[in-house]
């Protein structure tokens, strides 16, 4: 007798419900903060999903700054994550980071830019009438 697996978790939701499939179907600005965290978990674990897991998480940290501000020891009471899954986690916002700080580097470059254009201007054409 061949026992029948029974699909549970995120496997058993409709294809478009699913948060991988969601993000590349819809982009990834259509998914929850949840959503995007399962993704990088991949798994929950028995009885509980990688939504419900990213859930879990979501509601100590917050947000994705403050995850950004932990050490190991504060993951610790997550069942189901073990050091590769924090590293992915941990990873992912360290890339989020230095993404954020390239655009504050050329927002910077680019007032620069601007305020030298207007420095120029200014000494190259004085305005009409004034002495």
């Amino acid at each position: 007798m061949v026992k029948e697996r029974k699909i549970s978790g995120i496997k058993a939701w409709p294809e478009d419900d699913r948060p991988r499939e969601k993000l590349l179907k819809k982009g990834a600005g259509a998914l929850s903060n949840s959503e995007l965290l399962a993704i990088l978990l991949r798994t929950g674990t028995a009885g509980t999903s990688a939504i419900d897991l990213a859930r879990k998480i979501l509601k100590k940290f917050s947000t994705f700054r403050n995850m950004a501000h932990t050490d190991a020891r504060d993951w610790k009471e997550f069942k189901g994550l073990g050091g590769a899954k924090i590293a992915h986690i941990q990873a992912a916002l360290e890339i989020g980071r230095r993404y954020r700080e390239g655009v504050v580097d050329a927002i910077t470059l680019l007032q620069g830019v601007w305020r030298g254009s207007r420095f120029v201007s200014a000494r190259s054409f004085p305005r009409l009438g004034s002495s």
